[in-house]
């Protein structure tokens, strides 16, 4: 109760790999590889592929690949347009029903990701937490601090959490603490065991 009043519910939504079942990182610069292949634009082909191969090759980390390829891939609005209608064929229909649902109820729904923030208004309309531009990916505990802040500010009552990875661990044992229903969907198995073990059951399953 807050003032004698019932606080809102929540709820609270991972994109990649939850709403959406692709990874949009990738499909984002896959489209861009396309599209610069196309218009000849090799040097920028050259420097997404070197980016992903360091990547690969454990010279670099992720964050450091993620964001220099997306400035190499840049974000002309026909890029943008392809990635958005190829991000649409992959939403999630059950996790997309529980977001109305939740919606329908009177919850205000946050979208909190990792995923690069100048590209998912293409992707989800209402409230959200996402990277910035230039990084730090909001992911573990500073996505956990991030989203406490914002049920806390709000006075807000967290009903619900949905994720896929092992890297929103933090934040599903904070929604556990504060007595939300956590949805883990069709995780990876190394995510559904690192789950398991904090005792997180509820699996969607594709």
């Amino acid at each position: 109760m807050v003032d004698g009043h019932s606080r809102q519910p929540a709820a609270v939504i991972d994109l990649d790999g939850t709403l959406y079942t692709r990874n949009s990182l990738r499909v984002y610069l896959r489209t861009a590889l396309e599209l610069h292949v196309r218009r000849l634009a090799l040097h920028r082909v050259a420097v997404i592929g070197a980016l992903w191969l360091a990547r690969r090759l454990g010279l670099i980390g992720h964050e450091t690949m993620k964001y220099r390829a997306l400035r190499a891939a840049g974000s002309s609005e026909r890029l943008l347009e392809r990635f958005g209608a190829r991000m649409k064929a992959c939403v999630n229909p059950a996790v997309a029903e529980r977001v109305e649902a939740c919606r329908a109820a009177g919850y205000r729904v946050l979208l909190a990701s990792a995923a690069a923030g100048f590209y998912v208004p293409l992707l989800w309309h209402g409230e959200m937490l996402v990277s910035p531009g230039g990084g730090p990916d909001l992911r573990g505990e500073a996505k956990r601090a991030a989203v406490a802040r914002w049920l806390d500010d709000g006075g807000l009552e967290l009903r619900l959490f949905m994720t896929d990875h092992i890297h929103d661990l933090p934040l599903a044992i904070e929604a556990r603490r504060r007595g939300a229903e956590v949805v883990i969907v069709d995780p990876a198995p190394r995510s559904a065991a690192a789950f398991a073990r904090e005792g997180f059951t509820d699996f969607l399953r594709r």
